[in-house]
């Protein structure tokens, strides 16, 4: 999942060195544009997000995660995420 994520960014990164350091004035690549700043933002998103799903940052700390518990039929009744009160949605 993480690799999949670093495929757009490796290619836009590639254009922009493209565009500026390999091969510059050729209109080959692609230019900094202020649209730019947007996708650049997206791919922040993209990879904090991946980030989250993977566990590997801090996340919330009103959730608390419990840690799954498998038997040899499947998960158990304690491998659920329990949310604070307040941040559940009303039954």
């Amino acid at each position: 999942a993480i690799l999949d994520n670093f495929r757009p960014i490796t290619i836009w990164g590639m254009d922009l060195a493209i565009f500026y350091i390999l091969l510059p004035g050729t209109g080959f690549g692609e230019k900094w544009l202020p649209s730019s700043w947007l996708q650049f933002g997206g791919l922040v998103v993209l990879l904090f997000g991946t980030a989250v799903y993977n566990g590997s940052v801090w996340t919330f700390s009103d959730v608390q995660y419990t840690a799954l518990a498998q038997e040899e039929d499947g998960l158990t009744r304690d491998s659920i995420i329990k949310t604070a009160p307040h941040l559940a949605s009303p039954s």
